[in-house]
């Protein structure tokens, strides 16, 4: 699986309109989300396309699914005063693997 494309090499956007329900992630930084625009990686969609029903079962994401990257989400908090949740994102990053999966119904594409 390719997991090394950025958000940024072909910037698609997303906005969060309702509360992920990210496993990990505290919740005060997954209520500060709602109203962001934040680049996305991966769609669920795409994962299939490439890799099948075991590509979306080892990320253990859906086809209306889609992935960021921790630094994108960080910086989106960053951007937009929340001090605060950037810093707590932080420092639970490390047991999110580099990336936040935002689940179909919780995000609007761009």
């Amino acid at each position: 699986m390719n997991m090394n494309r950025r958000a940024t090499d072909s910037v698609r956007m997303i906005r969060v309109i309702s509360v992920p329900k990210n496993e990990g992630v505290p919740r005060e930084v997954l209520e500060a989300l709602k109203g962001l625009e934040i680049p996305i990686i991966f769609t669920g969609e795409e994962i299939f396309q490439e890799n099948g029903k075991e590509g979306l079962k080892i990320l253990g994401i859906n086809r209306g699914d889609c992935i960021s990257s921790i630094e994108e989400v960080m910086y989106a908090l960053q951007t937009a005063g929340k001090e605060d949740e950037t810093v707590v994102l932080s420092e639970a990053s490390p047991n999110l693997n580099n990336g936040l999966t935002f689940e179909a119904g919780c995000f609007r594409l761009l």
